[in-house]
């Protein structure tokens, strides 16, 4: 309860210190600004303390509370434990407040020291109180029996639900804090555009925003790089982008950056592209507030397995109302400015720097405006009634193949250029020979087996670009490693397209199913399937199992071990898979588990209700599958057990046509001269799953049956599967082997695309530290 009060004192804490920093802005240093920044201390204490309070609840297990018995549970590592604290829709809100309460704390005595203290601080108090409010109509300290009205007040579970098993990896403890830094980070340029035109000041915020926009651009980057490189190592499909709606959700706003980045150096040599400025700094944190209202407001649901759900009315309602308020208050102050802004400003020469940096920033926009439009389309369908559906991935990467050539000749061009003016002989030389370099190894990538069109044109582009840059950046690292931050950003881009062109070109993938000891060949490689094994037995709320797949070639043997298991979390219904990755620098051997089945060692077949088959052995004996008597189920032999039954008919027939639907043994058309209705039974293990079937004698034969195994069908439960099994006099059974199916892919080049990323993230931060001194 304390911490849902604090945090209604946290908002009104937040309204009046927005008030007092308005109102203290021609007198920044009189009362009004004093009891502003101390209801802003207050507000940033009050923050910490929710934040402290929530951990704490966590670090304890205390249960009552809906959210920690939601996401956690005492099964869970130490870290894993922690970063449940952000793993639900309030605690990301939380998070989220809680890093704008830090980085509020160092900007409010930076904006003192030049002069923007009081609408910059204005305009991000306000901004609090906004998330704030989403903690109070959505708090996480509501009780389980206020979520569950039929439990008892002061009710305590024994134990949390748990963290859905896809989270826990090590990248939630490091990639959700740092993309939620990196979103904070956008509102501070947003703020400073805010005050420039409060101030009038259309010149000098920019000199404020450089480093805070290099560094919300660094910190997004890196955020969606590991969030890539998460979806790469755990999901299985074998990618790191799907153009999933949610997670393009985070791209629009960190393009947008990306093209800031450019524009604002461009302002700051030439004083040009002032309202581009203005409105990109804008825009940046609106799409961040856009990404918030697609992930949160449950409107992607059905489009995304990383939306949230619907959060109730109140909360959508709030989500739209942030988004639209610093929407439109952006859009008021520009057009109050409109007749200042408007006059006209001094045009580039075409051979020039600003030229070909504006280009790029159009180029990296329009990139952004495909993947809104790709993104935002289920939204514009259901506006306009419609039916809800969203674009094709090769909407995605059709569209961007040819921007992304365009960006990498932009950005190597640009650097031969001078602000101003450039000659243009000297230029087109330079060009030129760069250019010829670039085909040759063009060349060589198409002769060592890239042939499609699409990818040789991007290989060209990636080349050019990197050749250049890599040119530069040996040159001012010469100088000063501090000015060869733009350099090894655009290497890395450069670097990163070459991986995408290589892996595409190159990768070769194959779907194998193999029982253990079976050897398949596939990719030049022969695949063993030698042992599964059992991990992490000390956790009691799951079955884990690593199964362990050799592959060998021209005497060199490697071995990598996708993962299959059980979680209490879905009540253990579904498989949860991860995949087995075995790196080298070259490629990376993939393999992505697809199903596990029991295979039965005797003679057997799966039947769905109604389906018949020949018993194997019998001449004219035919079983027929009646239904599941699931009444058994309540009557457990053990506390680990209990027991299944399979109703089933024995038929004598007179064959009259036989089909051949299921391997030739499915009855289509006969006559029947007999029938005997039986129930045969099974014990299912809770702990594995597995049946072990009650042996029965089928009438007037020496053949026994058993009910073998159930092959449940969540979409549809009547098309659900009893196998039987059958055994001579004295034949004995055998217990079913395990069949894995995987899909292998031997990634080429992956580590390109990987170090290219790396990079690119990484001039940003070079970047930054060379502005930010800058401004000290």
């Amino acid at each position: 309860m304390i911490g849902y009060i604090l945090m209604i004192i946290n908002f009104v804490l937040a309204i009046f210190s927005s008030f007092f920093f308005f109102a203290s802005f021609k007198n920044p240093d009189g009362r009004n600004g004093l009891i502003a920044r101390v209801l802003f201390m207050a507000l940033f204490t009050g923050i910490i303390a929710v934040a402290a309070i929530f951990m704490f609840n966590i670090l304890t297990h205390n249960f009552q509370y809906n959210y920690i018995w939601s996401y956690s549970n005492t099964e869970l590592s130490f870290g894993l434990l922690m970063s449940t604290f952000y793993a639900g829709q309030e605690g990301s809100f939380l998070l989220w407040l809680v890093m704008l309460a830090i980085i509020g704390g160092f900007l409010q005595p930076n904006m003192r020291k030049h002069g923007y203290e009081s609408p910059v601080m204005g305009i991000f108090s306000l901004l609090l109180a906004f998330v704030t409010l989403m903690l109070v109509l959505k708090s996480p300290f509501t009780m389980v029996w206020e979520a569950f009205p039929e439990l008892a007040e002061g009710f305590m579970p024994k134990e949390g639900r748990g963290l859905n098993p896809i989270l826990e990896n090590v990248w939630i403890i490091i990639h959700p804090p740092i993309l939620f830094v990196g979103y904070a980070l956008t509102s501070v340029p947003y703020a400073l555009a805010i005050a420039g035109l409060i101030k009038k000041d259309y010149q000098g915020w920019i000199k404020l925003a450089v480093p805070w926009t290099l560094t919300a651009t660094a910190i997004l980057g890196l955020g969606i790089m590991l969030g890539g490189f998460w979806a790469y190592e755990t999901l299985g499909w074998g990618g790191f982008w799907g153009w999933d709606p949610v997670e393009n959700s985070s791209l629009l706003p960190w393009l947008i950056s990306v093209a800031l980045v450019h524009t604002l150096l461009v302002q700051k040599s030439t004083k040009g592209l002032v309202k581009t400025n203005l409105v990109l700094a804008i825009l940046t944190f609106v799409f961040v507030l856009y990404a918030t209202f697609l992930t949160r407001s449950g409107i992607l649901g059905d489009m995304s397995v990383h939306s949230f759900v619907d959060p109730g009315r109140s909360v959508y309602a709030a989500l739209l109302a942030f988004l639209l308020v610093f929407l439109f208050a952006g859009l008021l102050f520009f057009f109050l400015r409109s007749k200042d802004l408007f006059k006209p400003y001094q045009s580039f020469q075409i051979i020039s720097r600003e030229y070909a940096l504006t280009l790029g920033a159009i180029a990296i926009l329009a990139s952004m405006v495909i993947t809104f439009a790709g993104t935002s389309l289920p939204i514009f369908k259901e506006i306009l009634g419609m039916e809800k559906s969203s674009v094709d991935i090769s909407f995605y990467d059709k569209w961007n193949l040819p921007i992304a050539f365009i960006i990498l000749i932009i950005n190597a061009i640009s650097v031969y250029m001078n602000w101003k003016t450039s000659n243009l002989r000297a230029v087109a030389l330079r060009i030129l020979i760069m250019a010829i370099a670039a085909a040759v190894m063009t060349l060589v990538t198409y002769l060592i087996g890239i042939s499609n069109l699409g990818l040789i044109i991007l290989s060209f582009s990636g080349w050019f670009s990197l050749l250049i840059n890599a040119e530069f950046a040996i040159r001012m690292a010469r100088k000063s490693f501090t000015n060869t931050g733009a350099f090894v950003s655009h290497f890395g881009l450069s670097l990163f397209i070459l991986g995408i062109v290589a892996t595409a070109g190159f990768t070769e993938n194959k779907t194998l199913s193999f029982t253990q000891g079976e050897t398949k060949e596939a990719l030049g490689y022969d695949f063993t399937y030698t042992r599964y094994e059992q991990i992490e037995k000390d956790k009691k709320d799951r079955e884990k199992y690593k199964f362990y797949i050799k592959a060998e070639k021209d005497g060199m043997v490697d071995s990598t071990a996708p993962i299959f298991y059980w979680s209490d979390f879905n009540q253990r219904q579904q498989a949860f898979m991860e995949p087995g990755i075995s790196r080298t620098l070259m490629h990376d051997l993939y393999i992505s588990p697809s199903s596990l089945e029991s295979v039965s060692n005797n003679p057997s077949f799966p039947l769905i209700k109604g389906q018949k088959a020949f018993i194997p052995g019998e001449d004219s004996l035919v079983l027929a599958f009646s239904h599941f008597d699931m009444s058994h189920a309540m009557q457990s032999t053990s506390d680990t057990s209990f027991r299944l039954a399979a109703v089933v008919k024995y038929e004598d027939m007179v064959i009259n046509k036989i089909s051949d639907s299921l391997d030739g043994v499915t009855i289509g058309k006969t006559d029947t001269n007999s029938t005997i209705t039986d129930t045969l039974y099974a014990e299912m293990i809770v702990k594995t799953g597995a049946l072990i079937p009650e042996w029965k004698t089928i009438p007037g034969t020496e053949t026994r049956i058993g009910f073998a195994n159930f092959y449940r069908n969540n979409e549809d439960m009547a098309k659900s599967q009893a196998l039987f099994a059958f055994l001579g006099e004295n034949e004995e059974y055998r217990e079913p082997s395990e069949k894995v199916t995987v899909n292998v892919a031997i990634k080429r080049f992956i580590n390109f695309a990987w170090a290219g990323v790396v990079l690119l993230v990484l001039g940003f931060f070079i970047s930054m530290g060379r502005y930010q001194r800058k401004t000290q």
